[in-house]
């Protein structure tokens, strides 16, 4: 028997309607910071976070997996947009000195003049977005989402 919406319990139904507005905000933001992108860098949101994780990384470089573990994505998925910021001058590839298995992927300078272009003017947009919150709520907001931490969830339910 399946439960409807009367018979679920309220913290239930408030823990799925906070999942809802969660997605609806995040997606909203994501994807006006990718148009705004787009149409200031004709850069996607997938390789400006990329070139960030690049910028962040070690100065020898990150492996793939590294990679797709700091951007929570697919090594599939991270191959796709590298290839293209490769072919584009933005992205250096190489083998590991220390694993000859081991590819190693990091910034070149014009994938450096790049991300630090996008990322003065994406700390902006993300400024004027959160900036609808008092420093109070940001405060209270990051607590918040900082707690949220995945779960094993029972598959046999």
């Amino acid at each position: 028997m399946v439960e409807d919406e009367m018979t679920r319990p309220a913290e239930n139904t408030d823990a799925l309607k906070s999942w809802i507005s969660l997605l609806r905000a995040s997606s909203a933001i994501k994807k006006d910071v990718d148009t705004m992108l787009r149409s200031a860098f004709d850069v996607s949101i997938s390789r400006f976070d990329v070139l960030s994780a690049l910028e962040r990384g070690n100065r020898n470089g990150l492996r793939a997996g590294e990679l797709s573990r700091q951007l929570f994505v697919s090594d599939g998925n991270t191959t796709q947009v590298m290839s293209k910021l490769i072919n584009e001058g933005y992205v250096l590839k190489r083998t590991d000195k220390n694993d000859a298995r081991a590819v190693l992927y990091s910034l070149s300078d014009e994938g450096k003049r790049l991300f630090d272009d996008m990322a003065s003017v994406h700390s902006d947009w993300i400024q004027s977005i959160f900036g609808e919150l008092t420093p109070a709520e940001m405060t209270i907001l990051k607590s918040t989402l900082d707690r949220l931490k995945p779960k094993n969830i029972d598959k046999g339910r």
